[in-house]
């Protein structure tokens, strides 16, 4: 009996022993691509490094060189991309630094990152349009990590690029920043709100830096900045009653501190001599009058008779003499008197020294500021 074997044709074995070999090839080639890719991230980590110790080094320029390199190696990362942009702006290369992070923001415009970088490119131009555009696009862009206390300090750098600017209009947008950031920041944030203070009193908001003063102090009661800055709004306000519970304890701390020493002298100086003070008897009003006539009149006489003018003041407040008890009875009375010790002391400004009371009686003059 004859037997049959299934003899396999010498192609098909030629193809299975060229599949195995393609087989290994395409594994050790991919392996090795593998390798490769791995090497080259390697590389691009390490330049990447050096560049990050190059900046925090201050040293720009070698920071670019680093970052390019560390992109020959990882062409495509974003992060590499950004931070040569940041380098770029740092060595002042900044219409480099624009194409890189132009390049990334038409991937990402909602990153907050990248409109941070552009508004701060076009506020170094000087472009306030295009910088308050990317600036309010990186404060409601996407923040990853802390996004909330990313979007007011945003603002806040917003606020004083416009404060910087120095124009109407710049200034004016800038105090409806820092109104909307009063808005969101947590009251018990004393260096907030310190910080927020500052930047309403740079904006001529001194109702509500002084508001902002205060809620640090109500964090951090014996806080001297706040205690400071407090007394000195206060005092700009016409709030003397305010300015003096600031002052009081500045001045225990710091006795020598001239300054402030004179802010309390003036501030409690003021609160004797203003005879339109809420809740004074037509007495006190007659008696403070009257001493404010008196100390204008002593400074004018001094430069009375070179100045024909003071001199002529000066005659008319001898003419004016009336008893408080008159100035008690004649609201009218009083109202000239005190005209006329005003008229005295911007008369003599110039030709005599002024004293304590005299620089008190030339703050009672002033006009209080209306609260915003």
């Amino acid at each position: 009996m004859v037997r049959r074997f299934n003899v396999i044709p010498r192609e098909y074995l030629l193809l299975a022993a060229l599949v195995a070999v393609i087989v290994v090839f395409f594994s050790a080639t991919t392996f090795a691509a593998r390798a490769y890719h791995r090497k080259q991230e390697q590389f691009g980590a390490m330049w990447y490094e050096r560049g990050q110790g190059a900046l925090r080094q201050s040293r720009p320029a070698d920071a670019v060189l680093d970052f390019r390199n560390a992109l020959a190696y990882s062409r495509d990362n974003d992060e590499y991309r950004l931070r040569l942009a940041q380098a770029l702006m740092a060595d002042h290369r900044s219409e480099e630094a624009r194409s890189h992070l132009l390049a990334l923001w038409e991937k990402q415009p909602g990153d907050g990152t990248l409109n941070l970088e552009l508004a701060r490119l076009a506020a170094t131009w000087k472009d306030t349009p295009q910088a308050v555009r990317y600036y309010h696009a990186a404060i409601y862009g996407v923040w990853p990590e802390e996004p909330t206390s990313r979007r007011w300090q945003i603002r806040f750098e917003l606020s004083k690029y416009l404060l910087e600017r120095d124009t109407p209009a710049d200034t004016k947008a800038a105090q409806a920043e820092l109104v909307a950031l009063a808005g969101v920041l947590p009251p018990q944030d004393a260096d907030l709100q310190m910080q927020l203070g500052t930047l309403f009193v740079r904006a001529n908001l001194y109702p509500r830096a002084l508001t902002a003063f205060q809620a640090a102090l109500a964090e951090r009661p014996n806080f001297m900045p706040a205690l400071e800055a407090a007394s000195e709004t206060a005092f700009h306000l016409g709030d003397y009653s305010a300015a003096r519970n600031y002052l009081l304890p500045i001045v225990t701390q710091k006795p020598k501190d001239e300054h402030f020493l004179e802010l309390l002298n003036l501030s409690e100086l003021v609160m004797k001599l203003d005879p339109s003070e809420r809740g004074l008897s037509s007495q006190e009003q007659a008696r403070r009058a009257a001493k404010d006539i008196h100390i204008a009149t002593a400074r004018a006489q001094k430069c009375a008779p070179a100045d024909t003018g003071v001199a002529m003041l000066v005659a008319q407040a001898k003419d004016l003499q009336r008893t408080e008890r008159t100035l008690a009875s004649n609201p009218e009375a009083l109202r000239k008197t005190m005209d006329l010790a005003f008229r005295l002391e911007k008369a003599s400004a110039s030709c005599a020294p002024a004293s304590l009371e005299d620089k008190a009686l030339g703050l009672v003059a002033q006009p209080q500021e209306v609260p915003r």
